[in-house]
């Protein structure tokens, strides 16, 4: 109910994702068609047509009238385009080590700027602030964690899956690595499921190791 007078996109399309993670892995099991049906009828009241036109509707509006044209693409993304678009040029003059490596070895007077907090997009930043090399590492990390996923029980993926797309819808046009609080349970999370697998489920892997052993 408090997203509501929530006035940020990103919090939105995080918000609707994770629904529609819950509703993908609630409906493999029997109980989960009555969940889904109250969680829709949920969702139905929260998307009525006053609260869209007052709530929903002037946060993406911008977005629709660059899509359709009637709008410059410079603001694109809440207006964030013109800034990304204005960094960027500043970047690209910068020297081929300093793009590899960050902005900070660059020696402009606009690499603390552009690695602060008006950046709005923590691709953006970890680039400018890290180079191509620290951006590369940086999505690299959640392949490596993804790759544990074939591995986890239902509930785990759900978790690890909801945990990572957090960190990576809000990354778009926010500064969620900023956000210590966050920060707090999603790194958590992910030391947890960069465990061993054997350390994960070790009742588990123990009986495999048992029943596996010559008598």
């Amino acid at each position: 109910i408090g997203l509501i007078s929530i006035k940020q996109v990103s919090s939105w399309a995080v918000f609707l994702f994770c629904i529609l993670l819950f509703v993908y892995f609630i409906s493999t099991r029997k109980q989960g068609v009555i969940v889904i049906v109250l969680l829709i009828t949920a969702i139905a009241s929260l998307f009525a047509p006053e609260i869209y036109k007052s709530q929903i509707q002037p946060l993406i509006q911008k977005e629709i009238d660059v899509a359709e044209g009637e709008k410059d693409a410079k603001y694109a993304f809440n207006g964030r385009m013109k800034r990304w678009t204005n960094y960027f040029a500043i970047w690209e003059e910068m020297p081929l080590y300093s793009k590899i490596f960050g902005v900070s070895t660059s020696g402009f007077e606009e690499a603390p700027v552009i690695v602060g907090l008006g950046m709005h997009s923590d691709y953006i930043r970890i680039l400018f602030f890290t180079g191509i090399v620290g951006l590369i590492n940086y999505l690299f990390f959640f392949f490596s964690i993804a790759l544990k996923l074939r591995l986890l029980k239902t509930k785990d993926r759900y978790l690890l899956i909801g945990s990572m797309a957090i960190l990576l819808l809000y990354s778009v046009s926010t500064l969620p690595m900023l956000y210590v609080p966050l920060l707090y349970l999603i790194l958590a999370i992910y030391a947890y499921y960069s465990l061993p697998i054997q350390y994960i489920y070790p009742k588990v892997t123990e009986k495999k190791l048992v029943a596996t052993q010559p008598e």
